[in-house]
């Protein structure tokens, strides 16, 4: 996030969960595989983490279009959003108690979605028909992930092309004048995948007024809806058998209407882009990754005057992302499952006030170089995993104002190094009962 004031936390979090899980004798269960907790594939049974996982199946059962409305019933987990008609950008989600979106972090196939401004996510960026599973780790991951880490990360995972065509096309209507339509297409033939899917959703909304505000606002105060529009397209392509490509692309324009019935208002408008482009290479003894990204994200939103009778202020907010994850899994040795990587992110914030009499301008930056190093060791019935990360951060910016005696200028040029370091534990007390602890920083 971009903050002209200068602010440290660091927080230390101690946490241990023990996990039961009772098997039938003639039952045989297929334990999921995740990757977030430790950035490997590993049997969620061989993980010192504590570790939800949200499967397809799970979310075909369930009435959820947005990602952060299946977390809902996650244990450890607060997620809230005021009503199908609130931007996603005003929803909540947090782990462990840690409160503030930008201390959990939030992937996209391993793409950070957090914005550079507030931390918040928009959550309709990909609707629940293109989710093949979700992955929440608890506790802090600061130790790979950095900051936005302290509290989880939650990892959604996309479906993945399958051989053939496969199609889909769903209607909804509700309350309100809620109406949903949406339809993908996916399938593979030979080395290359494909899949494209779109959805729209519109709602007149409900009015949200408490009867002191009705009577204040008298008939300015109404219904607020929504408008919300997204696209997603995937293309793989398996150069060989042990060297994959994939390329993928997001599209979000969520509006909200109403709220005030004032000449020219809106409430306001969000439009983001996403794309990502990664490269994958597997052999007997390493497991390497490049990930490259961008995001893009405009948003509008309006101020009526005192009196409610004319827009005041129009505020832009443009802001972007551009990044690049390195990883590298290396398994020579029986006891020893190593990691290495590092990932670099340079983002801004441009902010546009215009008061009519007046414009403000607010410009920032930050860029962010971090590298980690993880060594997962199997000893018997105990696993230790060791982690650490150093971070190099730097912020600059300015501000600008046509009002006269309104401060303007540059902010003050920061920068700084942070080391993380994470120690976790799973000791197997029996087949069916394991212990987990960690301690991080």
């Amino acid at each position: 996030m971009i903050n002209n004031k200068k602010s440290w936390r660091t927080t230390a979090l101690l946490c241990c969960t023990i996990g039961l899980s009772l098997h039938a004798d003639e039952t045989v269960n297929i334990p999921d595989i995740v990757v977030t907790a430790t950035k490997s594939a590993q049997s969620i049974e061989k993980v010192p983490a504590s570790v939800t996982v949200i499967n397809r199946e799970q979310i075909e059962l369930s009435d959820a279009r947005t990602v952060d409305e299946l977390l809902t019933n996650v244990p450890g987990v607060y997620a809230t959003r005021m009503d199908v008609s609130s931007s996603s950008r005003g929803s909540q989600t947090y782990t462990r108690g840690m409160p503030g979106s930008g201390r959990t972090l939030v992937l996209i196939d391993g793409v950070p979605m957090n914005g550079q401004f507030d931390g918040l996510v928009d959550w309709s960026q990909l609707a629940t028909q293109d989710v093949e599973r979700v992955e929440i780790v608890r506790g802090v991951g600061s130790g790979l992930y950095g900051s936005n880490a302290m509290g989880g990360v939650i990892n959604i995972i996309t479906r993945q092309p399958k051989e053939g065509i496969h199609s889909t096309v769903q209607g909804e209507y509700g309350s309100n004048n809620t109406k949903t339509l949406s339809g993908s297409v996916r399938g593979r033939s030979g080395a290359t995948g494909y899949s494209l899917s779109g959805s729209r959703l519109t709602s007149d909304g409900y009015n949200m007024w408490t009867d002191a505000h009705k009577q204040r606002l008298g008939d300015k105060a109404i219904a607020i809806g929504t408008e919300k529009t997204n696209f997603s397209g995937k293309l793989t392509y398996d150069v060989t058998e042990n060297n994959l490509l994939d390329f993928s692309v997001s599209y979000l324009d969520e509006i909200s209407t109403g709220l005030y019935d004032v000449p020219d208002y809106q409430p306001g408008e969000r439009q983001q882009w996403l794309s990502s482009l990664r490269y994958q290479h597997f052999s007997d003894n390493i497991e390497t990754s490049v990930l490259l990204y961008g995001r893009i994200g405009k948003q509008y939103a309006d101020t009526p005057n005192r009196t409610y009778t004319a827009v005041a202020t129009e505020s832009t907010y443009d802001d972007q992302t551009l990044g690049i994850n390195t990883n590298a899994i290396l398994s020579y040795f029986d006891d020893h499952l190593i990691s290495v990587g590092a990932d670099y992110s340079d983002g801004s914030m441009d902010i546009l006030a215009d008061r009519y009499t007046s414009e403000q301008t607010r410009k920032g930056y930050v860029s962010n170089l971090g590298v980690f190093v993880q060594d997962q060791m199997t000893i018997n019935d105990l696993i230790i995993n060791l982690a650490g990360r150093v971070d190099y951060w730097k912020t600059h910016g300015s501000q600008s104002d046509t009002l006269a005696g309104q401060p303007v200028g540059d902010y003050p040029e920061r920068d700084g190094t942070e080391f993380s370091p994470k120690l976790s534990l799973l000791y197997k007390i029996i087949p069916s009962l394991n212990m987990r602890a960690s301690v991080g920083k």
